[in-house]
This record gives C-alpha cells, sequence and structure tokens, in this order.
C-alpha cells in the first residue's frame, strides 16, 4: 500500500493526543454523604489528579484511537496496487463551430458525438479513456486515462466553438497518449487536406445543410470626420438555393436599423450602414438558422486616444507650423504643461515633468549653416515614416556637439535627434525656421504629424477593439501591475504585469471587461467571422479506419481506489456516534 498524501500521516500525531488527555484525567470533585453502602455494588474509582497516570483501558478510549486512525489513513489517501490490464480509449473531439450546427431533428454532430464516445465506452467492459478537443492549442476534455464516469462528465461541457483551424496538434498528441493503439478522430467531414497518420480512425458525423453567416464586419468612425461612422457587413449565402433574411442593428436595448435582404445561391451581401449617433455598442443580428455563432456579431466603437499637448513656442513660424499641423491631425487636446504628453517648447526652455513626457524643442542658430542636403534619415524609425526632404533648406543648423540619437542629418550635422532623459524622452529639431523653407514642404506637417501619432501609440489604450477568435492584440496599461480580464458570462482572469501585455482573443464570442485597480479600463469585442467554417454543405458522414491497426491501446492500471472514501467516513461517523451513545447511557445509569 501506498499513499497519494503522505503528508497526511502527520493527522497521526492525534492518536498519542488522544491517549495524553486519558493519561491525565481530570478529578472528580468530593461531596459529604450520609453513608457509602449504596455504592457497594459499583466498582471504585481511582481518585487521580492532573498527574500522568496509567490510562484505562475504556471502551471510549478504544474507539475513539480508532477514528483518529481511519481519519489520518482517510487524509492520507492509500493507494492499493492492482495488476489489471484495461483497454484504453483515445478520442480526438473536433472543436470547430460547425460540431455545434442543428439539423431538422435538432440534433448536431456535436450530440452525436458524444453518443458515439458513450456507446464505444459502453462496449469496453473495462476500460479507461482520454478525450482530446482540436484547437490552436489542443485540451484535455477527460483524462489522461480517465474513469468512463469521469468521462460522461467531462463530456458535457463539450462546447465546439472554434473558427477553421488545423488538427494536426491535436491528433499528434493523440497517437503520443495512445502509444500503438487506435485513435478515434470525430468530426463532421472527411477533409482530404488532413493530415493521413497510420493509427488514427476517423468518423464524421455531420449533415450538409443549408446556412447564412455574417462573415466580416466592421465599425468604422473617420478620424477626419467621426459623424461619418459607418457598420460595414457581409452576409453570406453558403447554399445552393436562394434564401432570404432579416438584418436588424441594436444599440442601448433599441432597433437602430432594420432591412430585408435577398441572397441568391452562394452569394455575398456588402452592407454599409450608417451610424447617426456615438452608440458605443452596436449589436447585428440575422435571422436564426443551423448555426446559431455566425448570425450575430458585437462591435465596439474604436477610440481615438487624444494626446494632451501644450505649445509654449513663442509667435513665429515655428508655432504657426506646429499649430498647422495639430488641426490636421484631430486627436490631441489643450493641456498643462505638468500633465502634458507632449510639450513643444525652445531648447532648455522646459523640461519633462513626468516619465512618459516627451518634449519637441524647436531651434537652431542664428549664426548657424543652410544645408540643402544630401539628407540621411533613418527610414526604419516610425518618426521618419513616410518623410522625404528634396528641395527642402534646412537653415540655421547649429554646430553643437551632441550625443542624441540622429534621425535625420546631413554630414556631419544632425538635424533631428532623440534622447531619453531621467524624464521622459527630448526630440530636438535643429533648425532656425525663419531660414527654412520645411513649413512650405509636406515633410515639416508630416514629422509633426509623426511625432504625435507616436506618442498617441504609447498611451494607456486598446489599439484595436473589435477581433476575432484567436487574434493576437496588444494592450497598453496606465501602470506595470497586473489586471483583469471579465469575459460576456462573468467570469474573470488575471492579466500579467508588464507593457505592452500581449493577448489572444479567446474563443467565446462576446464583449470583454478590462479592469485595473478594480476600475473599468477598456473594453473589446470576440466575434465568429469566418467563411469556410460557416459553410455547413461540406458536412458529411462516413468513416476511415486506422491504416495500421484496429485494436485499442491497453494500460496496466497500476493503482486502484475503491469506494474507500465512502467507506472510511461511514465507519468514523458510527464509531463516534456509538461513542457519544455509550457515553450517554453510562452517565444516565449512574
Amino acid at each position: 500500500m501506498e499513499f497519494a498524501a503522505p503528508w497526511g500521516l502527520l493527522a497521526g500525531l492525534s492518536i498519542p493526543t488522544i491517549l495524553a488527555i486519558h493519561m491525565f484525567r481530570r478529578r472528580y470533585q468530593e461531596k459529604p454523604i450520609a453513608g457509602v453502602f449504596l455504592w457497594a455494588e459499583i466498582a471504585p474509582t481511582a481518585s487521580v489528579g492532573r498527574r500522568r497516570d496509567r490510562p484505562p483501558i475504556t471502551r471510549s478510549l478504544l474507539l475513539e484511537l480508532l477514528a483518529a486512525a481511519i481519519l489520518t489513513l482517510l487524509i492520507a489517501e492509500p493507494l492499493f496496487p492492482t495488476e489489471d490490464v484495461v483497454e484504453h480509449l483515445v478520442f480526438v473531439l473536433d472543436n470547430s463551430a460547425s460540431m455545434s450546427a442543428k439539423d431538422a431533428d435538432d440534433t448536431s454532430a456535436r450530440d452525436r458525438a458524444i453518443a458515439r464516445v458513450e456507446e464505444v465506452v459502453e462496449d469496453v467492459p473495462r476500460c479507461v479513456v482520454t478525450v482530446i478537443t482540436t484547437g490552436r492549442q489542443p485540451e484535455v476534455l477527460a483524462g489522461p486515462a480517465a474513469s468512463p464516469r469521469e468521462t460522461e462528465q467531462a463530456l458535457r461541457n463539450y462546447r465546439p466553438l472554434l473558427e477553421r483551424h488545423d488538427f494536426s496538434a491535436a491528433l499528434l498528441l493523440a497517437t503520443q497518449v495512445a502509444g500503438k493503439g487506435k485513435v478515434i478522430f470525430l468530426t463532421d467531414g472527411i477533409d482530404a487536406d488532413r493530415p493521413v497518420l497510420p493509427q488514427v480512425a476517423v468518423e464524421a458525423l455531420g449533415r450538409p445543410l443549408a446556412n447564412v453567416g455574417i462573415t466580416s464586419a466592421s465599425y468604422i468612425v473617420p478620424p477626419m470626420e467621426p459623424e461619418g461612422a459607418r457598420i460595414f457587413l457581409h452576409i453570406s449565402n453558403l447554399s445552393d438555393q436562394e434564401l432570404h433574411r432579416t438584418l436588424t442593428l441594436r444599440a442601448e436595448g433599441a432597433v437602430i436599423h432594420r432591412e430585408k435582404i435577398e441572397l441568391a445561391r452562394r452569394s455575398r451581401k456588402v452592407l454599409t450602414v450608417p451610424v447617426t449617433g456615438s452608440f458605443e455598442i452596436i449589436e447585428a443580428t440575422i435571422d436564426e438558422d443551423a448555426m446559431g455563432v455566425d448570425n450575430r456579431v458585437t462591435l465596439i466603437r474604436p477610440k481615438a486616444a487624444l494626446v494632451r499637448i501644450t505649445n509654449l513656442l513663442p509667435p513665429g513660424r515655428s508655432r504657426r507650423t506646429v499649430e498647422r499641423a495639430l488641426r490636421a491631425t484631430r486627436v490631441t487636446e489643450a493641456a498643462d504643461p505638468a500633465t502634458a504628453d507632449l510639450v513643444f517648447a525652445l531648447p532648455g526652455a522646459h523640461s519633462a515633468t513626468h516619465e512618459s513626457q516627451w518634449v519637441v524643442e524647436f531651434g537652431g542658430d542664428a549664426k548657424g549653416v543652410d544645408l540643402i542636403g544630401p539628407y540621411m534619415i533613418e527610414r526604419a524609425n516610425p518618426l521618419a515614416e513616410g518623410i522625404q526632404l528634396d528641395g527642402v533648406v534646412w537653415g540655421g543648423v547649429s554646430q553643437e556637439k551632441t550625443t542624441a540619437r540622429p534621425i535625420i542629418s546631413a554630414g556631419e550635422f544632425p538635424l533631428f535627434t532623440v534622447a531619453k532623459e531621467a524624464q521622459g524622452l527630448r526630440l530636438r529639431l535643429n533648425i532656425d525656421m525663419q531660414r527654412s523653407n520645411l513649413h512650405k514642404s509636406p515633410a515639416g506637417p508630416l514629422l509633426i504629424s509623426n511625432i504625435v501619432e507616436r506618442r498617441r501609440e504609447q498611451l494607456p489604450q486598446l489599439l484595436r477593439w473589435n477581433l476575432h477568435q484567436g487574434e493576437r492584440f496588444s494592450l497598453l496599461p496606465p501602470a506595470d501591475t497586473g489586471g483583469r480580464l471579465i469575459g460576456p458570462s462573468g467570469d474573470a482572469s488575471r492579466l500579467g504585469a508588464g507593457r505592452p501585455i500581449l493577448l489572444t482573443a479567446p474563443a467565446q464570442t462576446g464583449v470583454y471587461t478590462i479592469q485595473f485597480v478594480e476600475t473599468d479600463f477598456d473594453q473589446f469585442a470576440v466575434n465568429f467571422l469566418d467563411a469556410t467554417e460557416s459553410d455547413l454543405s461540406r458536412c458529411s458522414e462516413g468513416a476511415e479506419d486506422a491504416p495500421d491497426t484496429s485494436l485499442y491501446g491497453q494500460v496496466q492500471a497500476s493503482y486502484a481506489k475503491p469506494m474507500i472514501e465512502a467507506i472510511a467516513a461511514l465507519v468514523v461517523l458510527s464509531v463516534l456516534l456509538y461513542n457519544w451513545y455509550h457515553l450517554v447511557g453510562r452517565r444516565h445509569d449512574v
């Protein structure tokens, strides 16, 4: 016999504790009586005090020791070795959303797959079961080597919802678990592109169905025209018959748009719906059919994070150039120099007030040189994206030495530099705008726009709000502290610390809320958008046996745990009740 939790044997210390309690019995209180002849037939009791004494071997002591011993074994979880060899049934379940599509009998390939697993398990009297679901990262739904009862309970949690994905990882994992035995892959269609593995038997349990689904969706808000928001939808008829559907858009509990749609066979309808109002969340639905997950999408209005700006440049060409460029971006707002994200100033006129503040300095030297190129531009840096300086006169260039990183230079002269400081970032345009024509070139406003956009990308925010399953995205949190991700059903998971946080859109569709310090930070929506998976006409029934084997694997059941927990608990309860009855009965007899 071995123990699954050997540390539980420490509970055996209760046995000497019980003995110690009985060794130091309580002294009885003396009371005067008229005579002792009435107690002549009663055995005398030792008159002892709080001192060590040999414990009397009583029924109560034995019962208490027995209960303590049984509880100790129960906590340590004894395992009894056996030599039984049982069949090992290994199943792989297709986790694609099409497995949930309902036919005319209101059954799905998922239902038939569960029934098939239960049927095979019932036909093998002595077996253990492993069930693996497919996915980008396959998961073990039951097992490894679970009992039939555990498998039946685990199958209730089988909810196929994924977009089209590769089955290879799950099948390879199953073959490793099965050893040389057979693996049964339950899906809804025989896929010619599926990798052929010598020990995998495929059983297709699907049925071809007509289906219409939303296969693409987006919520567009033009930065220059926020009142021109639009919803773009692709609605696809993935069947060989003409179908009609009703599209409904809802926001804040009210219907904001509804229209009838006629769909020719194997066609796609592209719809553009104007949004009259700044609705945060819009839900688009079409009539329910065989597959429900592609009949609805939830879209969240994109947010343009505003960059807080302070312009400390004195009146003149530099200030006018900056103001004109900022008005064109439409993603800035005025702020105090102490809290601003971006500050424009003359050299040395302002120092960063916090670690995320950028200071952009405009200033050259009245006695500096004027340059007409050639210019060296670090094209890999996003601050220089799209910058062309052909024909630009860069005037009043100071010849002071600097250790800052040059983004634009001409020979030995750094013209646009970036330097990381103890507080924030310092950018320097080594230029006298009065002696330059940069403001007349597209490069001038574009350079300012690049600075604003790069700063905006580093603000605490989500960069995308409408995602599809499994899509990777990044989050810039307000601090390096971890947060929480709350799903559509209210379940919460922790977010790791750091900047940025890289996430993968979950499989469950709906709206997710991001929280930091118990405060809602932002929301994003996950939608099912997969035209290939929505095409249920490819579903079929059939079977392909394993080419190399038709036998299940076998495993040795090294340890078996009978109903020892229930039996031990019943024995302990019986012992304690009997001990209590014995003590109460003896007290009444006296």
